[in-house]
């Protein structure tokens, strides 16, 4: 508590020092839904990612690091090369500040790359939780196959004479809420470490938070699939900046509701190196509303709901901000069975948490979890799933500069109260199942990258926490 208290108040130390500082003009930058972006805007945006591909160096292969700043290749390896100061932050709550600045760091060049005489670029968001405009499971302009924003993707075709499924549906692949429940959900999630992360300072070098492992992985791979199954090539794919998009929009919606908690670990940790900003601070990346530019300047980032226009341009003045477990097999098992009883279920939360869970480097893996009562049988039919399913997630593949080991935590609150009240049982069963995320893999080709220490299942009320007891029920 007293390490909270002090990080709130450097956080307002910090943000209360900004007012001292003499005003100066402030870049306002609105960001578009992908289906309120006009034609004209997507032209432009495709044309200035093709005139930043002129200028990458591929001379060798693979790319070589030494790419010029307004390239994007460059971007590409900002994100996922070794050489400093190159890598993304993940599993921990760095990714969602470092990602706001690279989003930043790549709309301002793709502006400086624009077609002359055309309108100023802002990254669009793609909402997840909608249905897509393509056929195959994005946003139309990302599916033009002549269009610089097209790139290889797997691929969701809607059945025939049905709606497209939103992608975050699949994803989430829970019989208990959709892909917007699941959102909401986290949003509503008052604790920034459950939500967002934990410090990557900490002594187990951060865990990852439901959003960052419940849908920025899944969309990642298995949804996207392809190149943005690892850190390494997933910029190369244009819809990356979209997705990060809307994760940003996630944590700006998420800050916006909870404005008094604390909202970082790390404040005063570099985060981020921008080539005409320089070294920026998680403090500095807090909220989108005094954005850090170059000389001096500041931008802010407004995010609009689908449907609203974008208000006439404006510079606006400077504002002030305000226990038991189970222990696993080396390597996992791809069906995990865990048996365990319950003599009270009303007013309690359940989070099941893999602890040592691996993040591979170059191949993303998912995991999905079941919840069921104990007299039925477990089985991998579609049917067995759409009732029994409490979710999934993925790890998605980090480089080789951020594979370790983390604690994956999954709440199956909702999937335990829904099937008690369906048919009240004593006795349950948890299954933790191993699976590739492309479909032309196969379980053995992944199985050698998944590892974790154990698995463990906690009771929580609002006065204790317990550790449920689990009893292993398959063959190991």
């Amino acid at each position: 508590m007293k390490l909270r208290i002090a990080i709130a108040a450097l956080t307002l130390c910090l943000t209360g020092a900004a007012v001292l500082r003499p005003a100066l003009a402030q870049e306002v930058r609105y960001r578009k839904h992908v289906d309120d972006m006009t034609a004209d805007e997507w032209k432009t945006l495709a044309a200035a990612i093709a005139s930043m591909r002129q200028r990458d160096n591929r001379s060798t292969t693979p790319t070589p690091p030494n790419q010029p700043t307004d390239s994007y290749e460059w971007f590409v390896k900002m994100h996922g090369d070794l050489t400093p100061p190159f890598g993304c932050e993940h599993d921990s709550e760095l990714i969602w500040t470092w990602h706001r600045a690279f989003l930043l760091n790549f709309e301002t060049v793709i502006n400086a790359s624009r077609p002359a005489g055309s309108k100023p670029i802002r990254l669009p968001y793609w909402d997840w939780t909608d249905p897509p405009t393509g056929k195959n499971g994005f946003p139309a302009a990302y599916e033009d196959s002549t269009s610089p924003l097209f790139h290889d993707r797997n691929l969701h075709p809607a059945n025939p004479g049905q709606p497209a499924v939103p992608p975050l549906d699949l994803v989430n692949a829970s019989a208990h809420e959709t892909g917007k429940q699941l959102v909401t959900r986290l949003i509503n999630l008052n604790d920034w470490g459950q939500f967002g992360g934990t410090a990557a300072s900490a002594a187990d070098g951060g865990n990852p938070g439901g959003l960052e492992l419940r849908i920025h992985n899944g969309i990642h791979s298995p949804y996207i699939g392809k190149d943005n199954r690892n850190t390494v090539l997933s910029v190369r794919d244009p819809v990356f900046w979209a997705h990060h998009a809307m994760l940003d929009k996630v944590v700006t919606d998420w800050q916006a509701q909870h404005p008094h908690a604390v909202q970082c670990f790390d404040c005063d940790r570099i985060v981020y190196q921008d080539p005409q900003v320089g070294s920026i601070k998680v403090s500095a990346l807090l909220v989108n509303d005094r954005l850090p530019a170059a000389n001096g300047q500041t931008i802010k980032v407004v995010y609009l709901p689908k449907g609203t226009p974008e208000p006439a341009p404006v510079v606006a003045a400077a504002t002030a901000l305000a226990a038991q477990h189970v222990t696993a097999a080396t390597p996992a098992s791809e069906v995990t069975r865990l048996r365990f009883n319950l003599d009270e279920i009303a007013g309690s939360q359940f989070v099941v948490h893999l602890t040592g869970l691996s993040v591979p480097t170059d191949e993303s893996y998912l995991v999905t979890v079941y919840v069921y009562p104990a007299t039925v049988k477990f089985d991998r039919s579609a049917a067995f799933a759409a009732k029994y399913s409490a979710g999934t997630f993925s790890q998605f593949a980090s480089g080789k500069h951020h594979a370790r080991a983390t604690t994956a935590r999954f709440d199956v609150t909702k999937a335990i109260q829904n099937l008690s009240r369906a048919s009240p049982t004593p006795e349950w069963e948890l299954a933790v199942v191993f699976a590739p995320t492309e479909p032309d893999q196969t379980y053995a080709q992944v199985a050698p990258l998944i590892h974790y220490q154990a698995i463990e299942m906690q009771r929580r009320d609002f006065a204790s926490t317990e550790t449920i007891s689990l009893r292993r029920t398959d063959s190991q």
